[in-house]
């Protein structure tokens, strides 16, 4: 049975890898609840013009350039990423 990460621990993950790709400091990133249907289904994180959003039933975040193109999946029960892909 699959068990959902943490807020926390997304929260976190979501930190680092914005760290990472140049686009993180101190202050948390920008926070809101994806609802579909009437059901809680993931989150959405915004640093300046960077998105990453994960959805509960892929178990995956993936991040977005402000271009929109995805540059980075992460599986958050992974240690180590799904895939990185580098910006074009």
């Amino acid at each position: 049975m699959f068990t959902a990460p943490t807020a926390d621990r997304i929260r976190s993950i979501v930190h680092q890898h914005f760290l990472e790709l140049g686009h993180g400091d101190a202050e948390p990133p920008i926070e809101t609840l994806l609802v579909r249907n009437g059901q809680f289904c993931g989150r959405s994180f915004r640093r300046n013009e960077w998105n990453a959003v994960w959805f509960i039933e892929e178990n995956e975040i993936k991040f977005h350039d402000p271009a929109g193109a995805v540059v980075r999946v992460i599986r958050p029960s992974a240690e180590t990423p799904a895939a990185q892909l580098k910006a074009a």
